[in-house]
């Protein structure tokens, strides 16, 4: 979860006195900022551990997908596959990319709501069920994956990262033999921060090479990575490891500190994502969990994980559906700006005046509210499928349909 503490709430006072303060806006802007001063000296504490006793059994909770390891050059990938449930030869499939220091199973609920609403909305209307799949896996470096002990140099450079996702996606594809069984899938990327900006290089470079796996991309979806504010989040990287806990005597206290610091504020998310952030390493008295990824080794690429992801974002193909997906704040840079002007992408943006609902990691604070916007993005963009019953009617506008969501919801526009 370190990267969204970095990008959503330690810097984000940096961006905040960068843009133009205006009066209109100048009660919101004070409010942020004193939000942002809050959390960043939490964060900066010495954190003196937690009273509760240790209950890591809370932990062994199933997290509803089928594990397999895939072997690549420099190391072996685990993943994650919930498949569909369909008779479609069109069904539709999520493929997500979690971002620095977390791992695939961040997407536990957002993967499990996705099914739920498709499911119910599907029975109660009578339809046959066409449940979507979901896909996700642990990068290099993080969660269960595993270098080869061969391997010396750890390259986490956005090309290679690129690069290991294609491989993962040939895989996943040769596989399940979509080719082969006159299954045509509808792949709907889902990219959380880092994840975002890799999937995002990807097709606007087109490195996809497999004509078939290109043409069944129907869409991307970022969440919360905006280029501006991540590359100014970047300076402060260093000294958030620097003062971060090393270890926790449990991953209870793990659990908690990421609540405490408002990296999480989901706790049934966090049984399922907050294991796969640390390793178990037994001493003299009692064993420890130290973090799994080690972000300082990481330092030499960090520059270049963010460069041009928004001018790339919005000059991606059109036949390729976008949607951006903020949380609390929607502080969109220059091509971001142009972009939703022109039409480029659709923007969502849960806005949560009390900060405490939800933040960086929006997809496990507040999967179901997610999920619905993921699903109606499907359905207005995937024109090869049959209308859901979550369609709208084809006059609602955008904004018509973010203010219904949000007045479904209780947030106020």
């Amino acid at each position: 979860m370190t990267d969204g503490n970095l990008i959503s709430d330690l810097m984000r006072k940096n961006l905040l006195e960068s843009l133009n303060s205006g009066s209109d806006h100048e009660d919101e802007v004070e409010e942020e900022e004193e939000e942002t001063d809050a959390v960043g000296e939490l964060n900066h504490k010495e954190w003196s551990g937690s009273n509760a006793k240790d209950c890591d059994s809370r932990f062994n909770v199933a997290n509803g997908f089928e594990e397999s390891p895939y072997q690549l050059k420099e190391w072996t990938a685990q993943t994650y596959y919930q498949p569909f449930q369909s008779e479609s030869v069109k069904p539709v499939i999520f493929i997500a990319h979690h971002g620095a220091g977390s791992s695939g199973l961040t997407f536990t609920l957002l993967a499990k709501e996705l099914v739920s609403i498709s499911k119910d909305s599907q029975i109660n209307s009578g339809d046959e069920l066409d449940i979507p799949g979901f896909f996700c896996f642990d990068m290099r470096g993080h969660g269960q994956s595993k270098f080869v002990e061969t391997v010396e140099s750890k390259d986490y450079s956005i090309q290679t990262l690129c690069v290991d996702f294609i491989s993962i996606l040939n895989e996943f594809f040769a596989r399940n033999e979509f080719d082969t069984v006159k299954c045509r899938p509808s792949i709907f990327f889902i990219g959380h921060s880092l994840g975002g900006s890799i999937l995002t290089k990807i097709l606007k470079e087109d490195m996809i090479e497999n004509q078939f796996i290109k043409d069944c991309i129907k869409g991307l979806v970022l969440l919360d990575i905006v280029e501006e504010i991540a590359v100014k989040a970047l300076d402060g990287m260093q000294g958030y490891i620097d003062h971060r806990p090393k270890s926790f005597a449990s991953l209870s206290d793990a659990l908690q500190w990421h609540l405490d610091s408002g990296l999480l504020h989901n706790e049934e998310s966090g049984l399922i994502s907050i294991p796969f952030l640390f390793s178990k390493r037994e001493t003299e008295g009692s064993p420890v969990y130290e973090w799994v990824t080690d972000l300082k080794s990481t330092k030499p690429y960090w520059k270049g994980w963010f460069t041009g992801l928004s001018n790339g974002f919005i000059t991606i193909s059109s036949r390729i559906a976008k949607m951006l997906v903020l949380s609390n704040h929607e502080n969109l840079d220059k091509y971001l700006t142009i972009g939703q002007m022109q039409g480029k992408f659709q923007l969502v943006v849960f806005r949560n005046q009390q900060n405490s609902q939800f933040g960086h990691f929006i997809h496990e604070d507040i999967p179901n509210k997610v999920a619905y916007s993921i699903l109606d993005f499907v359905d207005r963009n995937d024109f090869t499928r049959p209308k859901s019953v979550l369609h709208h009617d084809e006059g609602t506008s955008q904004r018509e349909l973010i203010q219904k969501l949000n007045a479904k919801w209780g947030v106020k526009n």
